[in-house]
């Protein structure tokens, strides 16, 4: 875990696009549910969140000649 010292600031730091975003979805969520163990819940919500961002890729294809040069299509993040 990060803690900072009395002498670091935030200044120091570049805060990522979409980070304000993501935890305040995070704490929403949070305040919703009322999870017992915060902890796990924070684990399985970014777990979810991943996999729901995988399965959002589109599929890219190609158009080739001859059937033997096909193959699987590649995934776009």
């Amino acid at each position: 875990m990060v803690s900072f010292a009395e002498d670091e600031t935030l200044k120091d730091y570049q805060i990522p696009d979409g980070l304000s975003d993501l935890l305040h979805d995070f704490a929403v969520s949070v305040l919703v549910e009322k999870p017992p163990n915060l902890h796990q819940y924070a684990a399985d919500y970014f777990v979810r969140l991943s996999e729901e961002k995988k399965s959002r890729a589109i599929p890219m294809y190609i158009i080739v000649d001859d059937d033997e040069e096909a193959g699987e299509p590649e995934r776009i993040r």
